[in-house]
Parts: structure tokens; C-alpha cells; sequence
């Protein structure tokens, strides 16, 4: 036997074995050759046709095919085409021929339908997750406001804030996500204080303040069973801790604080000075921004401090419900 001849054998056998459909398109559109993959697809008198009549349901070429621009020696590449042979999706691999001065386009037919609608309805699938997950988020969170009238809004407000802090800061989406879903519910381990404390006016006693200062932990207990991909749990348990150890409830110092913590301490204790509080009137923003000037690098992280009060003095940050909170 040739060489010749074996090329021949090699090169019909290869294409009858591949188990894609394949064909090879001349740079007029002309559908010249297909193995018998794509020849059960379209039927043997598809040769000779234009293979956008052939293959694609509007008869028009596709949007992005090789011949439709310039076209370089040798080029390969892969595309992926919606709406062939009764709206089938398929990745389309090709590789440019040239023999004797004529070119083609040797195009390998990958059917990927099945694949993309799995895609879609994981994409659906986790946006329901995501949709629920938030529904449970405002639950819990309303649920603690529920029981401190003084407070109503108070983790939403914070949320604004630390959410834009966050953005300022250049944190990435999934970091500013965690951040506004830890905010939004922060306090929610003050569900096991009681009522009357939460609401007394006057100063607390030593016994109801370490009760108040379990919150952190408590709130940590409660969310670090609900499947979050980011540590929302920590981000709660460590809002109350300070840069020099002062803070609570486990006297953290530095970097050992988590920076989306160090953003959501910075972010409660502007809102907190702000606004009303059962044992005093709100104080404005002059003196929640004075708190964390003052306090910067001491107890509040430098840049978080500089995020913030740039929000208010030169972007003119307000919250959704600027109205309940006192300007100077």
C-alpha cells in the first residue's frame, strides 16, 4: 500500500471516528466535506450548499465567523454559536486549510445545549438561594430591631455606611457583600438581653453592661450556622474590638481584627453617636466624626477613619433616611 493511499485511509477513517460532527467550509460559505456525524445531521444534500443555510435557523452567517474578517495563516481559534440545527448550542472549533493557493475551514461541532441549560439553571438555582438567603438576613435583622424601638433602623443605616466605606476602600464585591450582610446584623446577638435593659434610660450597671457585651458572641452563635462563603460569623463577633485591645469580647489588637470588622467598628460608632440613644439625644454627625478622628490609630483603623470622614466632608454621603439624623 501507498503512503498516499494511507493518508487517504487515515484521513476517512479519522473523520468517521471522531465523535463530533465535523465539515470543511470553503471561504465562499460552499459546505465541501462532512463526516458522518454532521452528514446525519443535515442530510447529504447539504454539500455543495451555503452552511449557514444549512446549519443556522435564521439563515444568515454567524455573527462571528472566520470569514467575516481577516483571517491569518494557520489561524485557529473557537466559538461558541447559539441557534443551529433547531436551536442547539454548539462550540464550534476550527482551524484554517490552504492547499494550492485555496482555503477552507476545517470546523470540529461540539453540542454543548445540555450543558449550557445546566448552567442556566444552576444560575438560577443560586440566584433563588441568594434571594432566600437575603429574605433571611432582614428577617433576623428586623427581628432584633423588633425588640429595641430605640435602635429601628440602626444596622440598616450602619450597613449604608459601612458598605460605602467598603467601596471607598477599593474592597472587592464579595468583601463589600459580607460586609453589609455582617452589618445588617450585628446586633442581632442582643435578642438574649432583655428589653428593659436595651431600653433604660438611664446609665447601666456593671451587670447589664458585661450582659450587653456578650451580643458579639451571642450574634456569632446564631449566624455561623446559616452557609455564608464568607466569615459573616467573625466580622460580627469582632465589631466591638479596638485596635489597642480595649474592645471586647476578646480584647484583639491590630491586625488580628479582620479589616471588614475594622470597617463595621468604625461604621456602628459613627450611626451610634449620631443618633438617638435611650440615655441620651442624637449628638450629630460633627461629633460621631470628631470620635474617630480623634481615635484614629488608636483605637479605629487609620484608613478606615480617613474612608469614612472623606464619605461625609467631600462626597456628601447620607443615609437613605438622612431626615432622623442631626446635622450641624
Amino acid at each position: 500500500m501507498s503512503v498516499h493511499r494511507c493518508h487517504q485511509l487515515f484521513a476517512q477513517n479519522t473523520l468517521s471516528a471522531v465523535p463530533f460532527a465535523m465539515d470543511i467550509v470553503a471561504d465562499d460559505f460552499t459546505l465541501l466535506c462532512m463526516n458522518e456525524e454532521m452528514e446525519d445531521k443535515v442530510g447529504p444534500e447539504a454539500l455543495g450548499q451555503m452552511c449557514y443555510a444549512v446549519l443556522r435557523d435564521d439563515g444568515r452567517p454567524c455573527p462571528h465567523c472566520p470569514w467575516l474578517g481577516p483571517i491569518e495563516p494557520d489561524q485557529r481559534g473557537s466559538l461558541e454559536v447559539d441557534g443551529l440545527l433547531g436551536g442547539r448550542s454548539f462550540r464550534i472549533t476550527y482551524r484554517l486549510l490552504e492547499v494550492d493557493g485555496e482555503r477552507a475551514l476545517l470546523e470540529v461541532f461540539e453540542d454543548i445545549t445540555a450543558a449550557k441549560a445546566a448552567e442556566q439553571a444552576m444560575q438560577e438555582s443560586f440566584a433563588k438561594l441568594q434571594r432566600t438567603l437575603e429574605g433571611t438576613v432582614r428577617a433576623l435583622a428586623t427581628m432584633a430591631e423588633k425588640r429595641d424601638p430605640y435602635t429601628a433602623g440602626h444596622q440598616q443605616r450602619v450597613a449604608e455606611l459601612a458598605s460605602a466605606i467598603a467601596a471607598k476602600m477599593g474592597l472587592s464585591a464579595e468583601k463589600q457583600q459580607a460586609i453589609r450582610i455582617a452589618a445588617l446584623l450585628h446586633d442581632i446577638g442582643k435578642v438574649y438581653v432583655p428589653a428593659e435593659i436595651l431600653n433604660k434610660p438611664g446609665k447601666l450597671t456593671p451587670v447589664e453592661m458585661d450582659l450587653i457585651k456578650t451580643h458579639p458572641q451571642v450574634g456569632r452563635d446564631i449566624v455561623k450556622a446559616i452557609p455564608f462563603d464568607a466569615p459573616v460569623d467573625q466580622i460580627i463577633f469582632q465589631h466591638h474590638e479596638r485596635l489597642d485591645g480595649s474592645g471586647y469580647p476578646k480584647g484583639l489588637e491590630g491586625d488580628a481584627i479582620l479589616l471588614e470588622a475594622r470597617i463595621l467598628a468604625v461604621a456602628d460608632v459613627v450611626e451610634a453617636i449620631a443618633s438617638h440613644r435611650p440615655y441620651r439625644p442624637a449628638l450629630g454627625i460633627e461629633a460621631a466624626l470628631g470620635e474617630i478622628a480623634q481615635n484614629r490609630g488608636v483605637c479605629y483603623d487609620d484608613k478606615v477613619v480617613d474612608a469614612c470622614v472623606e464619605l461625609f466632608t467631600q462626597e456628601g454621603f447620607r443615609w437613605t433616611d438622612e431626615d432622623s439624623i442631626p446635622r450641624p
